[in-house]
């Protein structure tokens, strides 16, 4: 079972549509990229624009969960 929950997850941008889509991909668990206050930056600066939606990736907590968004803004 993974360690966080993103069901109450405060600071996603929720998008309808967007030109541009971008997967933004950190290399280790949702609790190491979220102390990272770049990839924060980045993932905020892509979503100020009305034209690009940016989804947040990290690698699961357990090795048998698969690699998921922690938004989950498109399918």
């Amino acid at each position: 079972m993974s360690r966080f929950t993103t069901h109450a997850e405060e600071g996603a941008v929720r998008k309808v549509t967007a030109e541009i889509k971008v997967a933004l991909v950190y290399p280790n668990t949702y609790y190491i990229a979220m102390s990272n206050l770049g990839w924060q930056l980045v993932y905020r600066l892509l979503n100020s624009r009305d034209d690009t939606l940016a989804e947040r990736f990290c690698l699961p907590a357990e090795t048998s969960e698969p690699l998921r968004s922690w938004n989950r803004i498109s399918p």
